[in-house]
């Protein structure tokens, strides 16, 4: 068989969009008019997440308003690989991965809450890695530090992935008083909310107490349960591409010594954000609006894997995972 139709890796641009763009409208379509019913799990309680979701009365403009935050999303992971040459060649995949991951099987609550937190994250990560191997990028730390803290302000157990920053200052080998801005970066969000919402009539608290309201509270959404409904399909393929992260997360690993500087520090960053956006949905009791989030480190690391193994192999995977996102999509319309 032909190496260029077989080297997923080297899929061009144009491509890459078109199937994109297809997928993302048949995703779109699916979810509206045939929502699973763990797609309807209330609306997010957070204070900007509640003026973000409520910008649009009609439940289609607002998951189409969705669906454009979830491809700028793509477009900034695309060219967060581009940019700071991550891989070894110059891939587009990674548009189309984190498309599938992000809203294939699952599309839970129309609103623009979960995707602008997702948007906030790539942020936060591209800033971080832009502060490398340079001296004194207060500017880069706070403002990566601010993206961050703004997660739990839109979703509530994307506080767990605050974890992160520390550990991202010391594989990029942050000065202490870049430690202390960090600091002040992720704490201006929840004082900027308390302070907007106590202007607006609200007690000064009500940010830090609703935030701790929503951990506490119990999530309307398992995993568990769908495995004995309808759902079992989207898990099922939920499960490829968890399967799919981690054998991307083994390979990396592998290859970490062999890497240059940069991509060595910026795959082992991906690796630690996987880590935390994964024990995010865990501790949240597997809420379904953290998988955008988990889909993030899952773009990232999974091209990898299909430029060391550019076969016949990763053709099929890719078929699979291309296959399989459509079939969920479509066999509601057809049954």
């Amino acid at each position: 068989m032909n190496r260029s139709r077989t080297d997923i890796a080297r899929q061009s641009l144009t491509i890459t969009l078109f199937s994109a763009l297809a997928l993302s409208s048949l995703f779109l379509l699916r979810s509206y008019y045939h929502p699973f019913p763990f797609e309807t799990v209330p609306a997010a309680e957070m204070p900007l997440a509640r003026a973000s979701d409520g910008l649009f009365v009609s439940p289609f403009i607002s998951r189409l308003a969705d669906l454009m935050l979830t491809l700028i999303n793509a477009v900034l992971i695309t060219r967060f690989l581009t940019r700071y040459s991550v891989t070894v060649i110059r891939v587009y995949i990674a548009f189309v991965f984190y498309i599938i991951f992000a809203r294939s099987a699952f599309w839970p609550v129309p609103g623009l809450s979960t995707s602008t937190a997702t948007m906030f994250l790539v942020l936060s990560t591209g800033r971080m890695v832009a502060a490398f191997k340079r001296s004194y990028r207060f500017e880069d730390v706070f403002l990566s530090s601010f993206y961050l803290g703004l997660l739990p302000m839109l979703f509530a157990p994307s506080i767990y992935i605050l974890a992160i920053l520390p550990i991202v200052l010391i594989i990029y080998r942050r000065t202490i008083r870049e430690f202390v801005v960090s600091i002040a970066g992720v704490l201006l969000p929840v004082l900027l909310c308390s302070v907007i919402w106590w202007a607006l009539g609200y007690d000064f608290g009500h940010t830090v107490r609703l935030l701790s309201e929503n951990l506490s509270a119990m999530p309307q959404t398992w995993f568990p349960d769908t495995v004995f409904g309808a759902a079992f399909p989207p898990l099922l393929f939920l499960i490829l591409c968890v399967l799919l992260t981690l054998v991307s997360t083994v390979v990396n690993i592998v290859m970490l010594p062999k890497m240059r500087t940069r991509p060595h520090k910026i795959y082992l960053h991906t690796i630690v954000l996987l880590i935390c956006t994964a024990t995010a949905g865990i501790l949240s009791g597997y809420d379904l609006r953290c998988i955008p989030l988990f889909a993030v480190p899952c773009s990232i690391l999974a091209p990898s894997l299909f430029i060391r193994y550019d076969g016949a192999g990763s053709l099929i995977v890719y078929l699979l995972l291309i296959g399989g996102a459509i079939a969920i999509n479509l066999l509601p319309f057809i049954g």
